[in-house]
C-alpha cells in the first residue's frame, strides 16, 4: 500500500504559512487531491476561509478553538483517520497554529502507518528575526529547531543597500 505523504508547514504567527500553502496548491497537478488541515488557535478560521477561497484548493479540514498538540488533539487525529479511510487523498498538508509546537503533530502523523512524514518545514518571517522579544520566545525557537527545512518569508521586503 502506498502511503500518503504529510506536509507540516509550521511557523510563528504572520510568518507566511498559509500564503506558502495557496502557492504550494497552485502547483498541484489535476489528478491530485489534497487533504488540508488547518489549526486556528482562534474560533474562526480565517486561514481556512482563505485557502479556500483558492481556485486550486483541496478539501480543507478546519481544527478551530484549540491547538491540534494539545486541547484539539482529538479533533486532529479524528481528521487525520477521516482522511487515510476516505482513501482519496495523495497529500496531506498540516497548518498548526502559529502558536503550536510541531513534536506532538508529528508523533500523531506516525502513529498511523498510511502515513509518511516528510521534512517538517518552518516558516521564518525575515522581518522578525532580528526581534529580541521573538528570539526569547520558546515557541518560536521551537518551531524553528525541530524543523527539517526552513524558509525565509518577506524577503521583498528587506531593504538592500546600494551597491
Amino acid at each position: 500500500m502506498k502511503k500518503i505523504p504529510v506536509n507540516i508547514i509550521s511557523g510563528f504567527l504572520g510568518s507566511g504559512k498559509t500564503t506558502a500553502i495557496i502557492q504550494l496548491l497552485g502547483q498541484k497537478t489535476d489528478d491530485e487531491q489534497w487533504a488540508i488541515i488547518i489549526n486556528e488557535f482562534g474560533k474562526i478560521s480565517i486561514d481556512g476561509q482563505t485557502i479556500r477561497s483558492s481556485s486550486h484548493a483541496g478539501t480543507v479540514y478546519d481544527i478551530s478553538g484549540g491547538c491540534i498538540c494539545c486541547s484539539a488533539r482529538g479533533y486532529f487525529y479524528e481528521n487525520l483517520t477521516k482522511i487515510v479511510r476516505d482513501g482519496n487523498y495523495s497529500r496531506i498538508i498540516i497548518e498548526p497554529s502559529g502558536l503550536g509546537g510541531i513534536d506532538t503533530v508529528s508523533e500523531m502523523v506516525g502513529l498511523i502507518p498510511q502515513l509518511s512524514l516528510m521534512p517538517v518545514i518552518c516558516m521564518v518571517d525575515i522581518m522578525a528575526i532580528e526581534n529580541p522579544r521573538m528570539q526569547m520566545n520558546m515557541i518560536y525557537k521551537n518551531q524553528i529547531s525541530k524543523a527539517e527545512l526552513i524558509i525565509f518569508s518577506k524577503c521583498d521586503l528587506v531593504n538592500r543597500p546600494e551597491q
